[in-house]
Formats: structure tokens, sequence, C-alpha cells
């Protein structure tokens, strides 16, 4: 859900086997946590962030997969 509060589940599709890296940034571009890591079958995959201790407000995640790299919104509220 989106906003969340204090965790989300970030869920990801791949047409085939990649290299995945699934990162989240402040508003600022400071990267805060690695959330997802490694090389994943084709299929749909789900990442669990716990922003247990962060600050309300807008987050970014940044999904990259092969060649594919996606960013998008997410909202922390308390």
């Amino acid at each position: 859900p989106n906003p969340f509060n204090p965790s989300t589940t970030i869920t990801y599709s791949l047409p085939e086997e990649a290299a995945v890296l699934l990162e989240i940034y402040s508003a600022s571009g400071q990267k805060i946590a690695l959330v997802d890591r490694g090389r994943k079958n084709a299929g749909i995959h789900t990442a669990v962030w716990n922003a247990h201790g962060k600050s309300s407000g807008l987050y970014l995640y940044r999904l990259q997969a092969g060649s594919f790299s996606q960013t998008r919104k997410v909202i922390l509220m308390k």
C-alpha cells in the first residue's frame, strides 16, 4: 500500500532470469537501504522494506533487473 506504515511490500515481475538490485533512496537522493539483490528466475517476486526508525516522507525505490531500470515513489506516513 502507498502510503505505508511501517513496512511495504514491493512486487515485481521478471520476464527472464536477471540480476536484480532493489534500493531505497531518500527524497534528497541518499541511498538508505538495500532491499533485494541477486540473480532471480523469471516470474513474480516480492521484497519487503521495513522503514522502522525512518522519518515520515517521500522515498524512492529503484529496481534494476538486467538492462531494465525503474524508479517509483513511496510515502511513509506515521
